[in-house]
């Protein structure tokens, strides 16, 4: 029983440290690409290189072995000025262009051209892999990174995060699983705290049952019948004293074998009458 309790609290201990090794660096990446996405929003928001972006159509959709449809998840590889002069035809990178408000979206296809001028790279020109027809050039400083990798599917999971609820259930998550498991593991302490009480106060009760059952055997304690109670010492010695009336009864017998002490005094008076007339 001890065993099995120990696996299953060593089983959620590991539950907890899962979720919180995979959810709390999420959390902790996507706060850094909220944050930086609004500080710049001109190049995309990127931890330690890499920027994460979700794909929104089906534009790179092909049959090329590094295509991707909508949904997915790409990761860019920020470049530098230098890294930029080393692209090539049929490379996947990501540029920015304008909308009518002036604002700066993301595009990621295929390079089919190369512009160079001076023996440098000036601009570039795209298609993506599921367009009839070209992007227009693309002035070199507007393209930003390469796309290294892509995994389908995962791009609406990763927008979700970016989102206030999904920040809070990825630090949720564990803190609630934490809670949970702590009040259950609490729960189920106490249970098992009252009942080896219980069970304690069961001995007691039995070994002071046994103790009492030794002492009354020890001291002759035996249940006697109303009515057949032995006599007690003072009957007995009242059974062996004489009645009170025959005592009195005796000694009045006694008085009367005496003759009366008033009758001597006259006898002695008579004696002196006697002396005088002789």
């Amino acid at each position: 029983m001890a065993d099995a309790k120990r696996v299953r609290h060593i089983i959620a201990v590991a539950v907890l440290i899962a979720l919180t090794a995979i959810l709390l660096p999420i959390f902790i990446i996507n706060l850094t690409l909220t944050i930086r996405s609004n500080i710049d929003k001109t190049v995309p928001a990127s931890v330690f290189g890499l920027a994460p972006l979700a794909v929104e159509t089906d534009s790179m959709k092909g049959d090329a072995e590094d295509s991707f449809a909508g949904g997915a998840l790409i990761l860019v590889d920020m470049l530098t000025e230098e890294d930029k002069q080393q692209l090539e035809v049929g490379q996947i990178v990501t540029f920015r262009q304008k909308d009518e408000q002036g604002n700066y979206y993301f595009v990621t296809h295929r390079i089919v051209e190369l512009g160079e001028e001076g023996g440098a790279i000036r601009y570039v020109v795209t298609r993506g892999d599921g367009n009839t027809i070209d992007d227009g050039a693309t002035a070199i400083e507007d393209v930003l990174g390469l796309c290294v990798a892509s995994v389908g599917g995962l791009g609406a999971a990763v927008l979700f995060l970016q989102t206030p609820l999904g920040m809070l259930l990825c630090i949720g998550v564990p803190v609630v699983a934490y809670i949970v498991y702590d009040v259950v593991r609490i729960a189920l302490r106490n249970r098992r705290l009252a009942a080896e009480q219980g069970d304690a106060l069961q001995e007691k009760d039995a070994e002071i049952a046994r103790l009492r059952a030794i002492v009354d055997s020890a001291a002759g304690v035996e249940e006697v019948p109303f009515g057949d109670e032995p006599l007690g010492f003072a009957e007995r010695a009242a059974g062996e004293e004489a009645p009170m009336g025959e005592e009195e009864h005796v000694g009045e017998e006694a008085d009367a074998g005496e003759e009366p002490l008033a009758e001597e005094p006259a006898q002695a008076a008579d004696n002196p009458a006697d002396d005088e007339q002789v």
